[in-house]
């Protein structure tokens, strides 16, 4: 690349280790999932040997800690977890191939938290999974980016893949559902910068074809980052939008302040810029439904994840910088797409990494929380019940 805001390979490396802990006994969350056992966290920690260890952690519904696996490094580090039939988990992230360079790995679990199976895919390099979903037949279907191209994978063995396919006008794969024909996608669609540029929400059939393609936002810039489908067939899915108006900082500063939000502790965004909350629900075509966008002028959303509540609504997570910290915000919608209540948790340097629902229409929420004058990272959860009352919260200490 030219352009004198492209990233460099320390920047690219950077950005895909974005969220990870600096020091030895940090910890840093990734993914939550409710099961009907009980509540499961994907996490990661920098231990005494300076090498990053996949975490996983579960907890009873009431919030005891049941169980803290702490995984070899050879096995890299997960950003995203999808349950199997069988009551495992498949984990999909990255695995360093020396300095500066990484490969995709998967790692399948069983229900007590074992390895069942574990591989490698894609060249090194700037190569790492983001998202991963399972189909009801047990296929596991993973995205993310493969050297700065948008790329999506299919396997029944996790070891080795039975098909791939490169998007060539993607830079990244960030969110992946599984559907009943298929799996849909959510990707990050600009290619000349890493700024907000638009997003795509792609369907895809069972064997890796293509099914249906949507460009969004209509006008502005935008970034999904997580989607899910919905009992009705259709989809939901989450991020930001940044109006036409407003032109925002240069790319590299908006690149800049988010990975220094991601990895902690937070820093101010760049001056003046704009970013919105933006909820988008879609039917099983890919048709635009409705659009919900939450934020004030001077405001810098960041959207993280959302889930599917009892009734057809819908609850996401997403944080604003402001001040020097960052805010969580939880907004619940009704099936029409209007806001049924939003509540702030104001903790001053917390991200959320993901958001579940449970039966009885609460949330947990799970997330890192950073301590400036210690350097360090913690993973928290946090149980709401169905209006968002905080029920407990659990700052977990596992992993070390």
């Amino acid at each position: 690349m030219s352009s004198p805001i492209a990233p460099t390979p320390d920047d690219l490396a950077t950005a895909r280790r974005a969220g990870a802990p600096r020091d030895a006994g940090s910890r840093s969350a990734d993914a939550v999932l409710v099961g009907p056992d009980g509540i499961t966290v994907l996490g990661r920690a920098i231990g005494t040997d300076a090498a990053e260890h996949l975490l996983l952690i579960t907890l009873a519904h009431s919030g005891e800690t049941r169980t803290a696996l702490r995984y070899p490094p050879e096995l890299g580090t997960g950003r995203a977890m999808a349950p199997t039939p069988d009551g495992g988990f498949v984990i999909a992230g990255e695995v360093p191939q020396g300095a500066l360079a990484y490969r995709a790995g998967l790692v399948r679990l069983g229900p007590d938290g074992q390895v069942l199976g574990h591989g490698l895919h894609g060249p090194a390099g700037i190569t790492g999974y983001s998202a991963v979903a399972v189909r009801t037949d047990g296929t596991v279907v993973a995205g993310g980016a493969a050297n700065g191209v948008g790329w999506v994978t299919r396997a029944t063995d996790v070891a080795r893949l039975d098909g791939e396919r490169l998007l060539d006008d993607v830079v990244e794969v960030t969110g992946l559902t599984a559907m009943d024909d298929g799996v849909a996608a959510v990707a990050s669609q600009e290619t000349s910068t890493v700024a907000s540029g638009t997003a795509a929400v792609i369907g895809f059939d069972r064997s890796g074809g293509i099914r249906w393609r949507r460009r969004l936002p209509a006008t502005g810039r935008g970034a999904l980052t997580a989607i899910r489908a919905l009992p009705d067939r259709g989809l939901a899915a989450v991020g930001h939008d940044v109006p036409t108006a407003d032109p925002g900082p240069a790319a590299a500063d908006r690149a800049a302040a988010d990975r220094a939000a991601a990895a902690g502790p937070p820093v101010d965004p760049p001056p003046d810029p704009q970013a919105r909350l933006w909820l988008v629900r879609l039917d099983a075509a890919g048709e635009v439904d409705w659009e919900h966008r939450i934020g004030a002028a001077g405001e810098h959303w960041r959207g993280r994840a959302i889930t599917p509540l009892p009734g057809g609504g819908l609850a996401a997570v997403g944080d604003i910088a402001r001040g020097g910290s960052r805010d969580l915000r939880v907004v619940s919608l009704d099936a029409d797409g209007a806001v049924a209540w939003t509540r702030d948790y104001q903790r001053g340097y917390d991200t959320a990494c993901g958001l579940d629902a449970t039966d009885d229409g609460g949330l947990v929420m799970a997330g890192t929380a950073a301590t400036p004058e210690l350097g360090r990272t913690t993973i928290w959860v946090r149980r709401l019940d169905r209006t968002g009352d905080l029920l407990w919260e659990r700052t977990l200490d596992a992993g070390r």
